[in-house]
């Protein structure tokens, strides 16, 4: 998206677009790395969350050398199987345990709750980001095709698993609903798929990291693969460092999307207005508005869709999931050795 940006608007805008993909990219590759330390925990609780995650996330460490994301276009549809796999395991899990009588379902009890999860649905088309990625690198002229098709199979698989277990825990939701299942073979699959999964996209998320530091270098180029492979280590270094800084894996969520995905909403928008705010630029437009709108009226969406983001969204969000990262970080510590490990000490 930057690139395009940069050719129709200028290299400001491009920077501008560069800082916050990467930001987004780079926060959920690191968000990845939290992931496997937390959810491996499930299956074996005898090294501390913080020590698998430099176990498990070092196995990260093989992404540098997969040379492009052809590679990974067979894992991106494995993952997406394991995705299926876990989501309707936690539905039928939670319809088999049954509501419990003590259950509750209550509303968020302050403002900044409300907007701690309202930034959690910021993100949530993150799920589809793998296939996304894949399919718009390899045929960026489908891409309007391929988010519509992934937010469509992703949605209702997401959905059905979100509103089954909240029927059946209610409040007690607060962390991971591992904890909460029986432990079973189809739990500690699920456990195991996940893990694979997060792996497979710590690689798709990373390797546009890896090409932006590669051209910036001005080795993306070099016909030497170790060249390359050396100034990939950095980025997968930082991006290890912030998974052991912050293990808080929801609330870290929540923030990486209400501060860079915001804009990443944003930025397209203002872009249309920008570039098709003439009537020239509007005939000569490839594409003309869909269903039969006006310029007007689409210029009235988008302008309408900013003004909600920026202040909801890199507003509201934003100061709330800072916020409870914060409390989170003087709670419990930077590098927490077991972030709220039952009967352990953080």
């Amino acid at each position: 998206m930057h690139e395009v940006l940069g050719g129709l608007l200028g290299r400001r805008w491009e920077t501008i677009t560069l800082i916050f993909n990467f930001g987004i990219m780079f926060s959920f590759a690191a968000i990845q790395m939290v992931a496997v330390g937390n959810i491996v925990y499930y299956i074996n609780d005898k090294l501390e969350r913080r020590t698998w995650t430099l176990v498990l996330g070092s196995c990260f460490a093989t992404t540098v050398f997969i040379p492009s994301l052809r590679n990974y276009r067979m894992w991106s549809f494995a993952g997406l199987v394991m995705i299926v796999y876990t989501a309707l395991y936690m539905a039928f899990a939670s319809f088999a345990i049954h509501q419990d009588d003590d259950v509750r379902h209550t509303a968020p009890h302050s403002i900044r709750s409300y907007f701690n999860g309202f930034a959690s649905t910021i993100i949530f088309g993150a799920h589809a980001i793998p296939v996304e990625l894949m399919d718009a690198m390899w045929q960026p002229s489908k891409y309007k095709l391929t988010s519509l098709y992934s937010d469509l199979f992703m949605t209702p698989v997401v959905l059905f698993s979100i509103i089954s277990v909240y029927w059946a825990f209610g409040d007690n939701v607060q962390y991971n609903v591992f904890s909460l299942l029986p432990r079973t073979k189809f739990r500690d699959a699920a456990v195991v798929l996940m893990l694979l999964h997060q792996l497979i996209e710590y690689g798709i998320l990373s390797q546009p990291l890896y090409i932006i530091v590669e051209k910036w270098l001005k080795v993306h180029q070099s016909p030497s693969y170790w060249k390359k492979t050396l100034v990939r280590t950095p980025v997968f270094l930082a991006s290890l460092l912030v998974a052991i800084m912050f293990p808080f894996y929801g609330t870290l969520s929540s923030a990486a999307g209400s501060i860079f995905m915001t804009w990443l909403y944003v930025i397209p928008c203002a872009a249309s207005v920008l570039v098709y705010w003439t009537s020239k630029s509007q005939k000569n437009a490839i594409e003309q508005p869909p269903f039969g709108m006006s310029w007007l009226s689409l210029h009235c969406m988008n302008l309408g869709a900013i003004l909600w983001m920026v202040i909801m969204a890199g507003g509201f969000a934003t100061w709330a999931s800072i916020s409870v990262l914060r409390n989170q970080a003087h709670e419990f510590g930077l590098f927490a050795k077991c972030y709220r490990c039952p009967g352990r000490r953080s």
